[in-house]
């Protein structure tokens, strides 16, 4: 058996990855073996897993605070669409918070963003930390993450690495091969 460096977690001594968290195991096996009957198997749905906070890639992300007074004065104030073919309206998304991640879910890594396009994104065109949208004021901007596939304002501006692009009403967003329609409410 390995012994997880990071959570404690008891793997196979095969294993290359940690079940619980999911991080790379060094090789070394644990000294003490277990003396009880050896752990189930890992639940992602326990109480006491938190998501890993989103850390900004830029100093933006430090202008806000995450408090409940902030939340509800912003609540029901912007949303994305999902666009499906022929321009339909799929499912929506509210921006209730002053920092919303666009990806995909990943509980092993610890992310979970507040658009999950997991389902949606049958194609995993989208990254797991894809882009961000946050509130400054009354004004929304959204910045790309790094994403491998781009993040594209009405079909003609990409954006760059790190650099907020600010929303207006009705802006198309593009997230990989996902098509998000920005509106105020």
């Amino acid at each position: 058996m390995i012994q997880c460096q990071h959570c404690g977690n008891q793997n196979l001594s095969s294993a290359g990855f940690c079940d619980e968290c999911g991080i790379r195991l060094n090789g070394i096996a644990s000294q003490a073996e277990p003396t009880s009957a050896p752990p189930g198997p890992p639940s992602f749905l326990r109480e006491d897993v938190q998501p890993n906070p989103v850390r900004p890639l830029s100093p933006i992300g430090k202008l806000f605070l995450d408090s409940e007074e902030t939340n509800e004065a912003l609540a029901g104030v912007a949303r994305l669409i999902l666009m499906i073919a022929g321009g339909r309206l799929g499912k929506e998304f509210l921006l209730t918070k002053p920092e919303m991640l666009i990806g995909r879910w990943d509980a092993a890594r610890g992310i979970f963003p507040d658009v999950d396009l997991d389902g949606i994104d049958l194609e995993t065109k989208v990254s797991r930390r894809h882009a961000r949208i946050f509130q400054q004021d009354t004004q929304f901007f959204i910045e790309d993450l790094g994403s491998m596939n781009g993040t594209v304002i009405n079909r003609q501006h990409r954006l760059q690495r790190g650099r907020p692009y600010m929303l207006k009403d009705g802006d198309e967003i593009i997230v990989g091969k996902t098509f998000l329609k920005f509106t105020l409410i």
